[in-house]
């Protein structure tokens, strides 16, 4: 079964990117937009001969910088499309950057702003997480487990 061939007039080409947008992005183009720019503008060659703490060095130097480009932590973790637009183009042009992301928007920032209840503590701690000069961590082990989060019981 053969398919007719689609033609686009010249003219009708930018209402077809839009289009294409609208449903790739999910009407969310905006948003990617302007987190592809500042993932792009912290985009880096990944050398082979360098060093792990090298790279887990700059992937925190690139999570300070996106945060300065697109706004406070509590902001960006606040705002599901940006965070995922975050996720999204950091996976393919920031790999020191992409695992940063979960640790630093949902389990610190986000998880005090949904399960913390306001305390000057509280208040704080997202004051210090607000330009990624700090950043969220998870440490799991169990005894006689260690770190193997699948069989912890």
């Amino acid at each position: 079964m053969s398919h007719p061939s689609v033609k686009v007039v010249p003219s009708e080409a930018p209402a077809v990117i839009e289009a294409l947008r609208d449903v790739v992005f999910d009407g969310q183009w905006a948003v990617h937009e302007r987190v592809r720019a500042a993932v792009a503008a912290v985009v880096r060659p990944v050398r082979s001969d360098e060093s792990h703490r090298s790279r887990t060095r700059l992937g925190y130097q690139q999570l300070r910088e996106v945060v300065a480009a697109l706004g406070p932590s509590s902001a960006v973790a606040g705002n599901g499309p940006t965070v995922f637009a975050l996720f999204d183009w950091s996976a393919v042009a920031a790999p020191d950057l992409f695992p940063l992301l979960s640790g630093h928007f949902s389990l610190a920032v986000g998880s005090v702003q949904r399960l913390g209840d306001a305390t000057p503590e509280q208040r704080q701690a997202l004051a210090r997480l607000e330009d990624a000069g700090h950043v969220g961590v998870l440490l799991l082990t169990e005894l006689g487990y260690g770190s193997n989060v699948v069989e912890m019981r």
